[in-house]
């Protein structure tokens, strides 16, 4: 998993720098998404929207600027482009007008925590403290020998995860109710470093799993013909019809450019849409309550988990359709491990095939037959393998081969 302190791509590096370089010309307000995109255009041939989209990502969706991640997936024209203090960590050495910034951020963490730390509550009695703007900042400046007016300090506290909590705002004031923010995990921070090394375990994503560096072409369609033949096994039912023979052809193919990654995950979840649930209250979340049903505790938490895997391909399918779904999608990013590939659509679509590949969805056994099949992997044996070899083998509820008529594979021309 990347850390906040690895170093960042050369393109994300030179976004950076110009939205400090604007910030630094209009004397202290972070520039407009119009200027900053034509800036890269016009003097690096760089196209911001790419570069904003290809940015790793953090969890609450933390990444270098806090432009485009409130449910719009590309800025509007006079949108500000913040940057956040990890952003502003990586280009300060160099433009001196954004250190301010973040001493005045590190200072107010350190303010805030003192008095946190000064709270004294009665034994059955809370005691609330609140700070307001004008006082916090006043102080905040004294100590940090900055000058930052409140809205630029608000600004800063309530775009990093470690102090957005308990900060609101109401008729042109802010306040910062410190009785439950939790900055306990900060104590001791000292430089922007610190800081990021602290912020960096709380908005750590779990580690992806190794993933296989060749996944044959096939290896989608025949991770479904492997699902749906063990559900027809177990369950004496069909898990899914496809309608079109050309959404399983698709999963094969490779992406080039956005237009085929985003035609690609349409195509792998409509194929998940084919699973033959009641639509109502969400087909994936009806295979969920059947999966529970059918298999033990452990393996319907384990099959849970899978199908929420599968979930997320429908949140970065709803954000190529519908604008207002990019929030969710870039978690969804996030999580899955794809915002490390930023604009290698190649990579990403062969990360994202592994994965759901990997996520080894488990299937549950017939009244008759001990047996559980999960997807496949990359490195098993195709449906078409099995399937010849085992067409007339019969299995047992325990597994072993003595014959058992009620409980036959299926031969190949059977599925």
């Amino acid at each position: 998993m990347a850390s906040l302190l690895d170093p960042l791509p050369d393109d994300v590096l030179r976004f950076l720098r110009i939205t400090a370089d604007g910030y630094a010309a209009a004397g202290g307000q972070w520039p407009c998404w119009q200027w900053v995109w034509q800036e890269l255009w016009t003097r690096d041939d760089l196209d911001a929207e790419q570069i904003l989209r290809g940015m790793p990502a953090w969890e609450y969706d933390y990444r270098p600027t806090r432009a485009g991640n409130r449910g719009q997936r590309v800025p509007k024209i006079a949108d500000e482009v913040p940057l956040t203090i990890q952003g502003m960590a990586f280009v300060s050495p160099a433009v001196p007008a954004v250190q301010p910034l973040v001493d005045a951020f590190l200072t107010a963490l350190g303010t805030a925590l003192v008095m946190q730390r000064g709270i004294r509550p009665a034994p059955t009695r809370p005691t609330e403290l609140k700070v307001s703007a004008a006082d916090f900042t006043r102080a905040v400046n004294t100590s940090a020998g900055t000058e930052l007016d409140p809205e630029q300090l608000f600004a800063i506290l309530r775009g990093e995860p470690a102090t957005w909590h308990g900060i609101s705002q109401n008729g042109g004031e802010w306040t910062w109710d410190l009785t439950s923010a939790r900055l306990a995990p900060y104590a001791g921070v000292r430089t922007v470093d610190d800081y990021l090394a602290r912020l960096d375990a709380e908005v750590a994503l779990p580690q992806q799993p190794d993933l296989p560096q060749y996944l044959p072409a096939l290896a989608l369609p025949e991770a479904f013909d492997h699902l749906g033949l063990a559900w027809r096994v177990g369950t004496g039912k069909r898990l899914f019809r496809v309608p079109r023979a050309a959404l399983p052809a698709k999963l094969t193919l490779p992406a080039a450019s956005a237009e085929d990654f985003e035609s690609r995950c349409s195509a792998l979840c409509d194929m998940l849409k084919t699973f033959d649930f009641s639509t109502e209250g969400g087909s994936l979340n009806n295979m969920k309550v059947r999966l529970g049903e059918l298999l033990g505790d452990e393996e319907a938490i384990r099959a849970r988990d899978a199908v929420d895997t599968l979930r997320m391909l429908f949140d970065l399918r709803a954000a190529q359709q519908h604008q207002g779904a990019d929030t969710r999608a870039m978690r969804a990013q996030t999580a899955l491990g794809l915002t490390r590939f930023g604009s290698d659509w190649a990579g990403a679509w062969d990360h994202l095939r592994a994965t759901a590949v990997q996520s080894r969805l488990p299937t549950t056994p017939g009244p008759s037959c001990g047996s559980r099949f999960p997807w496949p992997g990359w490195n098993g044996r195709s449906p078409s393998a099995w399937g010849a070899s085992a067409s007339s083998t019969p299995c047992s509820a325990d597994g072993s081969s003595s014959p058992k008529p009620s409980c036959t594979w299926p031969t190949a021309a059977g599925r």
